[in-house]
């Protein structure tokens, strides 16, 4: 929002928790930063909710199933595709985001998107 992250995004074991930052909860609990249905508050969200709203942002059916399958990925994988659609649409990308996360999956690890996002 304006230049300033609200949330960060984190998966571990294929479950998304977005969690709002500091800076967005200097906004007041309770404040439609990241979504109407994920207000500010402390702590991550978890659920049905987060899967739902996470789920909807890259393209679905047929576009997906395109966009998975030119560069090699998981149709299912939401992570890696919003990862994909925000650092831009290369192939490079794409591989390099698919090797980090195929790495720090197998290390049982928790994935964070970077600074950038």
């Amino acid at each position: 929002m304006y230049g300033q992250r609200v949330a960060a995004l984190n998966e571990r074991r294929d479950v998304l928790t977005p969690a709002h930052t500091e800076e967005a909860l200097q906004h007041g609990v309770g404040a439609p930063l990241l979504a109407v249905s994920m207000p500010t508050q402390p702590g991550a969200y978890r659920g049905d909710l987060v899967k739902a709203f996470f789920d909807g942002l890259p393209p679905e059916g047929e576009a997906r199933r395109i966009i998975a399958d030119d560069f090699g990925l998981s149709e299912d994988d939401t992570f890696i595709l919003l990862a994909v659609a925000l650092a831009g649409t290369s192939a490079a990308a794409a591989g390099g985001w698919r090797a980090l996360l195929t790495t720090e999956r197998r290390a049982g690890g928790e994935l964070t998107a970077p600074e950038s996002w």
